[in-house]
């Protein structure tokens, strides 16, 4: 059973996820965590409460395992994916006088 308290310490909790990763190795995102909730005769706990999000669940598997102390670092951009070493270079021309 949870108390109003527990409820806004589990809000602030969430408003505090940075881009809405809870796991920072995840390719998950929880995002719009709303409730409603009745009022037991104490006044202090929710007779009912109903609970809805948004799940962020992308199609890519995370490259790295949960918990791996390097989650998070970096510029934001995808490394899953290796270079391919049977693949042809890019060429850029260059301008000759």
């Amino acid at each position: 059973m949870c108390s109003f308290d527990d409820l806004d310490g589990i809000r602030d909790q969430m408003n505090q996820v940075t881009k809405n990763l809870h796991d920072k190795c995840g390719s998950t995102k929880v995002k719009n965590v709303l409730w409603d909730h009745g009022k037991s005769p104490d006044q202090m706990h929710p007779s009912e409460l109903l609970v809805r999000l948004t799940l962020d669940i992308y199609k890519f598997p995370p490259s790295k395992p949960h918990g791996d102390p390097n989650c998070g670092e970096g510029d934001g951009k995808r490394r899953d994916q290796a270079p391919d070493p049977e693949a042809e270079p890019t060429v850029t021309p260059s301008a000759t006088p």
